[in-house]
Order: C-alpha cells, then sequence, then structure tokens
C-alpha cells in the first residue's frame, strides 16, 4: 500500500484546511518544512470544507 498515511491540516474559525498528505514513514524536518510553510502562508490548503449548523 503505496499511498498517503497522514493528512496535515488544520482547523480555522469553524473551517477545516487539508494542506498536504505525507507517507507514515515521513522525516520530522519534512513534516517541520511544511508546517513552517504552512504558517508562512507559502502553502495554500489544497482542500477545506465549513461546519454544517
Amino acid at each position: 500500500m503505496g499511498g498517503p498515511k497522514y493528512a496535515v491540516g488544520m482547523d480555522k474559525n469553524g473551517r477545516h484546511y487539508t494542506f498536504v498528505f505525507i507517507n507514515e514513514n515521513f522525516e520530522y524536518d519534512l513534516l517541520k518544512n511544511i508546517v513552517l510553510k504552512i504558517l508562512d502562508e507559502e502553502v495554500k490548503p489544497t482542500s477545506s470544507s465549513r461546519k454544517g449548523n
């Protein structure tokens, strides 16, 4: 099974954002770099959803 294992996402203001998928055996530095790029708004989400009322 070679597909992605983890989704990197966040919840903000009632909306969920997914940014990237990473494999189960990821390196810490890879995850750290992805998170820093998300926080610096260098990476845009690939999808988002809003919680219903």
